[in-house]
């Protein structure tokens, strides 16, 4: 196969790898041969960038502590996509770093297609950016309904491809009596939440089987936190992954693509989150959006509690999940009904993202 053939698929986050890894499998399957560059939380059965990838962030101060790590990556992955010249690049996500590369391959390789994957949130704060986005990238995938209609008015190529998580997980009902604790893929993250958690999950129910579900390299920190928890099980493969969210009967969920993916199992949740003072009072003058999870951002209603902040404490998190217990967890259920619908563009999201970038790549020849 030749050069002229090739993808290159860059992404810096857990879930960026995963829809990475989905789509370079549908690109295979047309012929093309993707290389991936990618944090290292997905399946590797592709070739790899070999690239050290970028710790994961969270907040102001975490980002501006890992500008020179950024600014390497950067040069190393223009770098990577001069020595292969692939027919095409698809960045996802994380445009912290996926902005300023493009920008790079713009300039430097201003024949290559551009694609970005999951496209940047910017409805949710300081929506006039999105022009900006005009002539940046060939191509816009959205994995939201709503997101097309809205770079559509700034003149922006862009496709709803829906969301490849509904079909990751299945709604079940035969559900274990467990509780899910989802503190979040950064360390940052758990550090934070997963105390908060632990202590929410022992006052509601001290002897309920809890679950936390981690990243490989995150086991031992989690395991440190939890040393004085009972019945409590890690679970870090994706098998496990899977079966813990389907069988679950509720949820703590750090704001995040787990809330989608906790509603495609069916499983009520609370939804919670903190970042440090200074980020949360930028967000706090940013934010435009109601709310802050994508369950509730996407039914454009409040179906699942948000406790974020301040109001993230263990009492105010018990409290949610008894009224879940108490009949609240049936309604959540019925809206994620609704909210499967409106994630769909077709029952193959990965495969429509693929055909797009297929078709780009065709006009350029």
């Amino acid at each position: 196969m030749t050069s002229a053939s090739k993808v290159c698929i860059i992404s810096h986050e857990p879930s960026g790898d995963l829809l990475g890894y989905e789509l370079a499998e549908e690109l295979s399957r047309l012929g093309f041969e993707p290389m991936l560059h990618q944090s290292g939380h997905a399946p590797t059965t592709y070739g790899q960038s070999g690239i050290k990838p970028l710790p994961p962030t969270m907040g102001l101060w975490d980002v501006l502590g890992k500008i020179r790590a950024a600014q390497r990556l950067l040069q190393e992955l223009v770098t990577m996509v001069k020595a292969h010249q692939p027919s095409v690049v698809v960045t996802i996500d994380s445009m912290a770093i996926n902005g300023p590369l493009a920008r790079r391959l713009r300039r430097e390789l201003p024949d290559c297609p551009l694609v970005h994957y999951a496209a940047p949130k910017l409805w949710a704060w300081r929506p006039g950016r999105a022009k900006k986005l005009r002539g940046l990238f060939d191509r816009l995938l959205c994995l939201f309904p709503f997101e097309q209609r809205f770079f559509d008015q700034y003149d922006i190529a862009t496709n709803f491809v829906g969301h490849p998580v509904v079909g990751r997980f299945s709604p079940t009902t035969n559900k274990d009596g467990s509780l899910l604790l989802l503190p979040g893929s950064r360390r940052t993250e758990i550090r934070r939440l997963l105390p908060i958690f632990l202590k929410a999950a022992d006052m509601h129910d001290p002897n309920a089987r809890k679950v936390v579900v981690t990243l490989p390299a995150h086991r031992e920190m989690v395991a440190q936190h939890a040393t004085n928890s009972k019945n409590l099980e890690i679970v870090t493969d994706d098998a496990s992954k899977k079966r813990a969210y389907e069988q679950a009967s509720l949820a703590l969920a750090a704001s995040g693509t787990v809330t989608l993916e906790l509603a495609m199992a069916n499983t009520p949740m609370v939804v919670a989150y903190r970042v440090d003072a200074v980020s949360a009072m930028i967000a706090r003058r940013l934010v435009l959006v109601r709310f802050a999870s994508l369950v509730n951002l996407i039914l454009d209603k409040q179906v699942v509690p948000e406790l974020l902040q301040d109001d993230c404490d263990a009492e105010s998190l018990s409290r949610e999940l008894r009224n879940i217990t108490q009949g609240a967890g049936a309604l959540q259920i019925k809206e994620f009904d609704q909210l499967r619908s409106s994630l769909l563009a077709q029952d193959n999201p990965a495969a429509l993202a693929a055909d797009q970038v297929a078709a780009l790549i065709a006009n350029q020849r």
